[in-house]
């Protein structure tokens, strides 16, 4: 037995959005697939977590298709025509001969300028932009008298009616990835999450043994854990290493016997927020550069942990470090 042996760190998994969970996954796959040596001695274990893995990416493939659904596309577009024709005929009386005009054109202009309204924007950065600025120019009699004196009230109210669609399908979608994020999505992602654990545990209790075959796993170990590292930074966490080997107070080898820790769990993960990039819309925060619409939490599911068991999908102390 190696009692000094490295371990994998712990990282809160299921505190991760959806998004960044497969990411994670993802990278770790390519890790363990690049050490031969390790692959050989998981078997089972890692086919499992590959399977597991697999379907959770088609699931989340079909997941991303109906968030950049066709509908709210063709809405953003409708939204941005009208923007662009309003600034247009702003723009156009802002230089206008006829003074009285021209001072109208530039009072609006002078409220438009405190919003950044730009057609380039996220969906959902855009959408509330656009909703206050109409807000102040339809709450302001002198705002609303200026408007009328140069032609822009109807093209106000286009854009106003089309902003309202364009929010009204968002919440629409919020709505039903949050139902998709509940079931199947969920589910394959406990499944994934509980493969991955299993994995974890094994790797940790290989390290301990006197390198079967003559291994050496603390190179792989150091691999994995630098990728572990990067995450537990995007989650906000510093994690523990165990190069030490031995188990803290709260958690026990997660190699052998039940595995539990018998530490406090952690709450619920979040696995609702996701986001897409470019045109498609944010759904939640991970600061990505599409807009964002919350995909809700995954609150129940197994928890591995003894003691004071938030529930949380699978549990949150993966890995044979103490507790974040």
């Amino acid at each position: 037995m190696n009692v000094n042996a490295k371990q994998l760190n712990t990282i809160h998994v299921n505190h991760m959005d959806i998004t960044t969970s497969l990411s994670f996954f993802m990278q770790m796959k390519g890790f363990i697939a690049s050490q031969p040596s390790l692959v050989n001695v998981l078997g089972d274990v890692w086919t499992t977590f590959l399977v597991a893995l697999d379907n959770f990416d088609e699931v989340y493939a079909q997941f991303r298709k109906w968030q950049q659904t066709a509908e709210l596309k063709t809405l953003d577009s409708d939204r941005d025509k009208a923007l662009r024709a309003f600034l247009d005929a702003l723009k156009a009386f802002v230089s206008s001969p006829n003074a009285e005009k021209r001072q109208a054109a530039l009072l609006v202009q002078n409220v438009r300028d405190k919003y950044h309204l730009a057609t380039t924007d996220e969906y959902m950065k855009e959408t509330y932009a656009i909703d206050q600025f109409m807000k102040e120019l339809k709450n302001t009699p002198a705002l609303v008298a200026a408007m009328a004196l140069i032609g822009l009230t109807e093209y106000a109210d286009d854009l106003e009616a089309k902003n309202d669609a364009f929010l009204a399908k968002m919440n629409e979608r919020t709505m039903a990835q949050a139902g998709l994020e509940t079931g199947v999505v969920r589910e394959k992602r406990l499944v994934v999450e509980n493969a991955y654990r299993d994995l974890v545990k094994l790797i940790n209790a290989l390290a301990i043994v006197e390198h079967p075959a003559g291994m050496d796993y603390d190179a792989p170990i150091d691999l994995l854990n630098a990728e572990i590292k990067h995450y537990q930074r995007i989650l906000g966490t510093s994690g523990s290493s165990s190069s030490s080997g031995s188990s803290n107070s709260n958690s026990s080898s997660e190699g052998e016997g039940s595995g539990e820790n018998s530490g406090n769990t952690g709450d619920s993960g979040n696995a609702g927020n996701t986001g897409d990039s470019g045109e498609g819309g944010n759904s939640g925060n991970t600061g990505d550069s599409g807009n964002n619409g919350d995909s809700g939490n995954s609150g129940s599911g197994s928890g591995d942990n003894g003691g004071n068991s938030g529930g949380g999908g699978g549990g949150d102390d993966w890995g044979n470090g103490s507790d974040e």
